[in-house]
């Protein structure tokens, strides 16, 4: 028994009737351990490109028993009409699935997206009861200046008594301080020692990821309040793990294996008041059957009582759906739209991190006869194009990728999730761009005409493909472009974050190049030479 009440690990047995535990006494071991419902305590289920019916065939295998999902993907996309889809599919399997409702949509006021959710909007999400919080307040701006609507949705949930979760990378100091006071009780946004120790100082509960594009369980040392959350995660990782995935890295960070327990059940399910089971009398029969403490290999997933998951496959039939979806975007032709940068000139370059959602500015000469894309530089041309119907698109020089030749574009691009794109090759971007418009949404990589898809039919995020396949497809998609050069971790995940205004530094919306610091649009083209 991995008792995290007790804060002891025993020989024990778990009595269950009706679906309930009913009785946990020490008694003989029996040479595997139970643990409680494990919960991954904030993920955007549409990263993983699979609906949630789709997910949870992956994820209840790996001891995930509950999650709490913030929708704010699809509600970019579909409003509060499709986070009544998101509750209504996730509700057709055993996994437990908790909501937040989305407070920033869109993400800010530099964002175009293809929906709102009012103050009324997010009303009627707190008054149901699997909406468990407010969603991550990510516009850090609008909470310093105190925008109405945005007070008005952090008093609706103050008034519900659910918890709002936080979003303030890089923030410090008294702003820190300030963001906080207002009732804001976590941040999964936390990228250095000095982040979690001044936030776990002001009592915030931090939110430690072991996602696909962002990783931060090196950071279990720095101490505070801590639960365990994935925020993004691709299919292909989540076939391979997921919480039990998360323990495993947490021990091999230094936690005790207890800790990591508790990080991963008891206190995301207390602060989220969740009702799942912890191995109590009264509890529901939650149970998560692994090998051992160390790496965690899931034998059985027990939820209500009834088993659920064992030796890694899903023991329930996947459930019909409804495609929905809000594309707009006209046909996109030929190259003549896609303009190459040429010199003389003096550009800024959107630089990348390699395993990291933060961009660099740089600076670039280009002399007379030079153009972009130079994938001999590293330097090739990004573009995001709206998809909600007005026809605006932009481009910018884009360093850090390694790509050597070809192009991708996607219709995932927080949080408006418009196209975007990058290439190496006009004729192949505009190959790539025409695919994702004729599939309404999706992905597509284009390398020397030959063109590779996966359509994405929900909000042009998520499939109900069989998930086995939609995970090889996007490996198959993943492995092309670490064979056309591609040095980024998790290419598909970070490029999906280039037009997010909220993360610094340098982003691209179809308005142009967005510098969050600044809180201004600047040109990507500075001067001419």
């Amino acid at each position: 028994m991995v008792d995290v009440w007790e804060e002891d690990i025993y020989p024990g047995e778990v009595y269950v009737r009706g679906g309930r535990v009913v009785k946990v006494q020490r008694g003989e071991g029996g040479g595997r351990y139970l643990l409680p419902a494990l919960v991954d305590a904030h993920i955007h289920i549409e990263s993983s490109m699979l609906i949630p019916s789709r997910f949870a065939s992956l994820s209840l295998p790996h001891g995930t028993v509950a999650l709490v999902a913030d929708p704010h993907e699809i509600a970019n996309v579909l409003g509060l009409p499709g986070v009544l889809w998101m509750m209504m599919d996730s509700s057709a399997t055993p996994q437990k699935v908790f909501f937040t409702a989305p407070p920033c949509v869109p993400a800010s006021a530099h964002e175009s997206s293809g929906a709102v959710l009012t103050p009324e909007d997010i009303k009627e999400l707190l008054s149901d009861p699997r909406v468990v919080a407010l969603g991550e307040v990510m516009d850090v701006k609008g909470v310093l200046e105190g925008t109405p609507e945005l007070m008005e949705k952090i008093r609706l949930a103050e008034k519900a008594g659910k918890p709002v979760d936080g979003h303030a990378p890089g923030l410090t100091g008294e702003a820190l301080r300030r963001y906080f006071s207002l009732g804001i009780s976590s941040d999964h946004e936390c990228t250095t020692f000095e982040e979690v120790k001044e936030r776990a100082a002001m009592g915030v509960l931090l939110l430690l990821r072991g996602g696909s594009a962002s990783k931060s369980l090196d950071l279990l040392s720095a101490g505070g309040r801590r639960a365990l959350c994935t925020d993004d995660l691709s299919a292909p990782d989540l076939s391979r793990g997921h919480m039990d995935r998360l323990l495993k890295e947490a021990v091999e960070w230094g936690a005790d294996p207890l800790e990591a327990v508790e990080m991963a059940s008891r206190i995301p399910a207390e602060h989220y008041r969740l009702p799942v089971g912890l191995l109590r009398p009264a509890d529901p029969a939650d149970v998560v059957v692994v090998r051992d403490l160390k790496d965690f290999e899931v034998e059985a997933v027990f939820v209500d009582g009834r088993v659920v998951a064992r030796g890694g496959e899903a023991l329930f039939e996947l459930p019909p759906y409804l495609p929905a979806n809000n594309f707009y975007a006209a046909p996109f032709p030929t190259t003549e739209f896609i303009h190459p940068v040429r010199g003389p000139a003096e550009v800024r370059v959107i630089r990348m991190r390699p395993d990291n959602l933060y961009t660099d500015e740089m600076s670039v000469e280009l002399k007379e006869g030079q153009s972009l894309p130079d994938p001999s530089r590293d330097i090739l041309l990004a573009l995001c194009m709206d998809r909600y119907g007005t026809g605006k698109y932009s481009t910018a020089p884009l360093k850090g990728t390694g790509l050597k030749e070809g192009a991708v574009a996607l219709t995932i691009s927080h949080d408006s999730h418009n196209i975007i794109a990058l290439g190496a090759d006009l004729n192949d971007l505009a190959a790539a761009l025409r695919r994702v418009i004729e599939m309404k949404g999706g992905v597509a990589i284009s390398r020397g005409g030959r063109v590779l898809s996966l359509r994405l039919e929900v909000a042009g995020l998520m499939t109900g493909e069989e998930p086995h396949l939609v995970a090889e497809r996007i490996r198959e998609m993943e492995r092309e472009l670490k064979d056309m050069g591609m040095m980024l971790t998790s290419p598909l995940s970070q490029l999906s974050f280039l037009s997010l205004t909220v993360i610094p530094r340098l982003r691209l919306t179809p308005a142009g190049v967005f510098d969050v610091e600044r809180g201004a649009y600047v040109e990507a083209v500075r001067t001419s030479l």
